[in-house]
């Protein structure tokens, strides 16, 4: 990648970051492992606590992929 679009990428990142509250920063540092089998299969709940506490990522390692896939 050349100089000129890692400056366009770190000039949108940084306006992103920008926008972001206090909670959505702090969110963004958290990871999730979804253990639960109750959780595993409840799509929507995962989703709802995801997007409640920002979470910038998830742990599925030991999902099938189509699961993966129906969740992101």
């Amino acid at each position: 990648m050349n100089t000129a679009t890692w400056k366009k990428l770190e000039r949108a990142a940084d306006a992103r970051l920008q926008r972001m509250t206090l909670d959505e920063k702090i969110g963004q540092l958290l990871c999730w492992d979804v253990l639960s089998p109750a959780l595993r299969n409840d799509p929507a709940r995962i989703v709802e606590i995801t997007e409640q506490f920002h979470l910038g990522s998830l742990f599925v390692y030991d999902w099938p992929s189509a699961q993966i896939s129906a969740l992101t």
